[in-house]
């Protein structure tokens, strides 16, 4: 299991999914001109830790064929995570910042899953 869960996390890249939330958090601050409440700032940074980390992860399964020979120790190309271990991933991933972001507004919601559909793209 110990191992799985380092395969998730090099697919995740933490360093990159903390930064997504807290900018999300920072444009929280700049828009209300002030602090978010602490709900706010809280699904503000779920919602972009979620969506990114959906984002990196997907972004592997395209990478894929460059992986195998540039970085074969990455989690699909060295078979640590399988094809399907990914996009369930991936998909559970965007679901849980699709549903902090639905908690934040209507509005909140479809920014959110369209910045998903561009990360897609």
């Amino acid at each position: 299991m110990h191992a799985k869960a380092r395969a998730i996390l090099d697919l995740v890249r933490m360093d990159l999914v903390f930064g997504a939330g807290i900018f999300v958090v920072a444009g929280e601050i700049f828009g209300l001109g002030g602090l978010p409440p602490l709900t706010a700032a809280l699904l503000g940074f779920l919602t972009g830790f979620f969506i990114s980390s959906s984002a990196n992860i997907s972004n592997d399964y395209f990478d894929r064929d460059v992986d195998r020979i540039n970085s074969p120790g990455r989690p699909l190309p060295s078979g640590r995570i399988s094809v399907v271990e990914l996009w369930t991933l991936s998909f559970l991933f965007a679901a849980a910042g699709l549903a902090a972001a639905a908690l934040l507004g209507s509005l909140v919601l479809v920014l959110a899953a369209a910045v998903w559909g561009i990360a897609l793209l």
